[in-house]
């Protein structure tokens, strides 16, 4: 039996070892979908670029907390986390969470979506962030 589904151009197959619940090895007759391992050099670039944005706004925030307080998050999520948890805490644990993210888009080969979440970044959060702290 093979397993079909939509986007599955995207993984290549692998045979998958079935356990019978009486603990024998079995070649099972399906297949066990696996993220594609072909290398993108322009994939690997637009999570780079991803990273540093994520860097940058998290550093630019930080900054605009200590000097603002919470109130500067624009994100009243990441706001609440803030006057909740600390800036510090706060900000490492929703940029681990983002680039996390990234990181499975990027596993599954989905670089523009990545690629896109970079210029938005960059523009509704590093920018603004850039222009508020470097140029008062």
């Amino acid at each position: 039996m093979n397993i079909i589904c939509p986007g599955a151009e995207l993984f290549r197959r692998s045979p998958a070892i079935a356990r019978l619940s009486t603990g024998t090895d079995v070649a099972a007759t399906s297949t066990m979908l696996a993220p594609r391992s072909q290398r993108s050099w322009f994939g690997d670039i637009i999570l780079l670029l991803f990273l540093l944005a994520q860097v940058c706004d998290g550093a630019f925030t930080y900054i605009g907390v200590q000097m603002f307080g919470p109130v500067a998050e624009g994100n009243p999520i990441v706001a609440w986390y803030i006057a909740v948890f600390g800036a510090g805490v706060a900000l490492f644990a929703t940029k681990a969470v983002a680039v996390g993210c990234a990181a499975l888009l990027h596993v599954h080969a989905r670089h523009m979506t990545v690629g896109l979440l970079t210029i938005v970044y960059l523009t509704f959060a590093v920018i603004p962030w850039m222009g508020i702290l470097l140029f008062p």
